[in-house]
């Protein structure tokens, strides 16, 4: 199905290292592949018969990919908008819900990273569910952080934050950005 093979691209292809010098937008090229997740998600969901690939590369996207994007949310991202964001921004509730958000996600990617293998579980109507559920609970997350909180922290963020931002989301994954490299 030519929507599987769009998916497997998405979910097997990284992104290029060059992104971390422009953090915001690895950021948002991460949501569109966490998009392709969703889609596949709902797909496996719907069954019955599903290409093995897919499972692979969906298990395999779950257990690299989306953790350490979300740490590059909660622990680097969301706290420099906290310090930089103007009070009018109204943000720290959003960004309080968005890490909530994470933490509830997280039960459900390593349910779902233990389920998918298994041909079993993955016609369980349970299981189904609950991925169709994790998938359009994490729509709804990005559509926020996609037109509210991207935004703002364009609007807010110095070339310093956005250097180290990059920096510390690079080095999360063994990826060397020397400073030198940034464009002022």
């Amino acid at each position: 199905m030519e929507t599987d093979r769009i998916a497997l691209g998405a979910l097997t292809e990284g992104l290029p290292p060059t992104l971390f010098l422009s953090p915001l937008d690895r950021i948002f090229a991460d949501h569109f592949r966490q998009r392709a997740l969703f889609r596949s998600l709902d797909r496996i969901a719907a069954g019955p018969e599903v290409d093995p690939a897919l499972i692979t590369a969906v298990t395999g996207f779950l257990a690299t990919e989306v953790d350490p994007h979300w740490t590059d949310e909660e622990d680097d991202l969301f706290p420099l908008l906290r310090a930089r964001a103007h009070r009018e921004d109204r943000i720290r509730q959003l960004l309080a819900r968005l890490g909530r958000d994470h933490q509830a996600a997280r039960s459900a990617r390593v349910a779902i990273i233990r389920g998918l293998p298994d041909p079993a579980t993955r016609r369980d109507p349970a299981f189904r569910e609950m991925l169709a559920g994790f998938a359009a609970e994490e729509r709804r997350h990005l559509c926020l952080e996609n037109a509210v909180v991207l935004p703002i922290a364009r609007a807010r963020l110095g070339h310093q934050d956005l250097m180290v931002l990059g920096q510390r989301m690079a080095a999360r994954r063994g990826v060397p950005i020397a400073m030198t490299e940034y464009v002022t």
